[in-house]
């Protein structure tokens, strides 16, 4: 995917998550890692949940994804997880399979522009 593309689609963005910790970058990284590091077993118990129809689990570990998801600049990853608890919350059920399918490969885009984010950039 062309370096702009991946910029215009926010998939990191790391200004509004940088004041949050006091412009600490140091923090914000190991915040950041740790959250990369969780968000499998969070996708594992959301589609666990999926599968079992437990519609309160899906919606408080989506509701969970997208706000953390804000809070560390993963605009696509928090939207794809926003979906899937309106779905939830609006009793969309036969939806959440299809919206789920957009969380996994929104997470690996965002957890490869932190990657390949410049942290040495920041001020």
């Amino acid at each position: 995917m062309p370096e702009e593309n991946t910029k215009d689609r926010q998939v990191f963005s790391v200004e509004n998550s940088l004041d949050l910790v006091a412009g600490d970058k140091e923090l914000l990284q190991e915040v950041i890692e740790d959250y990369i590091k969780d968000l499998p077993a969070k996708l594992q118990e959301l589609q666990n949940a999926i599968s079992e129809g437990n519609l309160k689990q899906v919606e408080l570990i989506s509701h969970s994804i997208k706000g953390t998801g804000v809070t560390l600049g993963a605009a696509i990853l928090s939207e794809a997880a926003r979906k899937v608890e309106d779905a939830c919350m609006a009793g969309r059920t036969a939806e959440i399979p299809a919206l789920f399918k957009a969380i996994p490969p929104a997470f690996e885009e965002y957890n490869q522009a932190v990657v390949d984010f410049d942290w040495n950039s920041l001020p």
